[in-house]
């Protein structure tokens, strides 16, 4: 066991390390009502090739406000995955 380097275990194995970007799984925005978090949500979905144009907070149209609720407060209540 001397030539295997020391990483310390988390809940789910080995935890993730800034020199292995790729192994990162979560992301979180937070910020002000209005700063624009859905909107980034939209346009990073769209750069990703998971929608072909961005919805619109205004119009009831995007990917992570999907509740009735939210299209009619024109905001986020819901947690989004």
């Amino acid at each position: 066991m001397g030539d295997k380097a020391h990483t310390p275990a988390g809940a789910a194995g080995r935890a993730p390390t800034a020199d292995r970007p790729s192994e990162i799984r979560n992301v979180v925005l937070v910020g002000h009502s209005g700063a624009g978090k859905t909107t980034l949500v939209e346009a990073l979905a769209q750069t990703a090739g998971a929608l072909g144009r961005p919805g619109r907070v205004e119009d009831g149209a995007t990917v992570s406000d999907y509740d009735e609720i939210e299209h009619r407060q024109h905001r986020s209540v819901q947690l989004s995955l």
